[in-house]
């Protein structure tokens, strides 16, 4: 009886127990290492506690050289512009979650085809013009604009305006402009680049960030530059007399910029900071620092894609 007892009892305490005890949840990411994120995509990590400075190197993502015209034509595309690149001291992060973003470098322009697609990015490029259908049903001989490069940044989760590092992408190159018949008569403009990617804190009594959405090339115009990312060129084409005008170069993207807030302890120092170089025209069409260069005239060429962009980050 007292064993039957005993039993009673302890089946009863057990009753009392939860059906499941509850599983631990993290309260952050894991801890950030020094590292370089050299890949395009979004990561996330936590500063280690403990960590007293942190010094971070972004580079935005550049922007791709446009098509190349007509082989007989020898008209060459223009180079894309280059990312922006800021290095930056920053104090009081311990604790905190950080998100990294790689911009993509934006997609070369062809010959007869589709424009440049922009690179991903916090505030993605936009893309390069596509050559147009002629009345044949088939693309016109030009070359398509180059696409933007997309932004890399840095930025506080819990609050992205305790910091804010955004450096943006290059403007895609423009595209030659192409001839359907060999004396000129039915001309095509070449498409216009796509604008790079932008993200941008403006800091005061209406504190914000906001990455807004780049521009997409047109035949001739390159996209509009966003707050923070370079203009596309413009295609080529001919102007009113018949004579060639060159695509221009997308252009580099504005200076990059590194924000905190000393009032949540926040404090931030660039040591350097530079706007991305812009593309040059043809002949040479040479992209400007990570841009791509202008696909080649002799040869129609496919504009080459500009370089992803990068985050460096060193704690100590």
């Amino acid at each position: 009886m007292a064993a039957r007892a005993r039993r009673r009892t302890a089946l009863a305490a057990l009753a009392l127990l939860p059906t499941a005890l509850p599983m631990a949840t993290p309260a952050y990411a894991d801890d950030c290492g020094s590292a370089s994120y050299v890949t395009p995509g979004r990561y996330t990590c936590t500063v280690p506690v403990g960590t007293t400075r942190a010094v971070f190197t972004v580079v935005g993502a550049g922007g791709g050289g446009g098509g190349g015209g007509p082989a007989a034509g020898n008209a060459s595309g223009a180079g894309g512009g280059g990312g922006a690149v800021v290095r930056c001291a920053v104090t009081g992060l311990a604790g905190q979650e950080l998100l990294i973003v790689v911009g993509g470098g934006g997609g070369g322009g062809l010959f007869r085809g589709a424009g440049g697609a922009g690179g991903p990015g916090e505030g993605g490029g936009g893309d390069g013009a596509t050559s147009p259908v002629t009345s044949y049903g088939s693309p016109a001989p030009d070359g398509s604009g180059g696409g933007g490069g997309g932004a890399s940044a840095v930025a506080a989760v819990r609050n992205p305006r305790d910091l804010a590092i955004t450096a943006g992408g290059g403007g895609g190159g423009g595209g030659a402009y192409g001839a359907l018949l060999a004396d000129g008569l039915w001309t095509y403009d070449g498409g216009g680049g796509g604008s790079g990617g932008g993200r941008v804190h403006t800091p005061g009594a209406r504190d914000s960030i906001t990455a807004p959405a780049a521009n997409k090339g047109a035949a001739p115009t390159g996209g509009k530059a966003t707050a923070g990312g370079g203009k596309g060129g413009n295609g080529g084409r001919l102007n009113r007399v018949s004579r060639p005008v060159k695509p221009t170069g997308g252009s580099g993207a504005p200076k990059a910029t590194c924000t905190g807030r000393p009032a949540h302890g926040v404090r931030t120092t660039v040591t350097s900071a530079a706007a991305g170089r812009n593309g040059t025209a043809p002949p040479l069409g040479t992209g400007g620092g990570n841009g791509g260069k202008g696909g080649d005239g002799a040869t129609a060429g496919q504009g080459a894609p500009g370089a992803d962009g990068s985050v460096m980050v060193a704690f100590s």
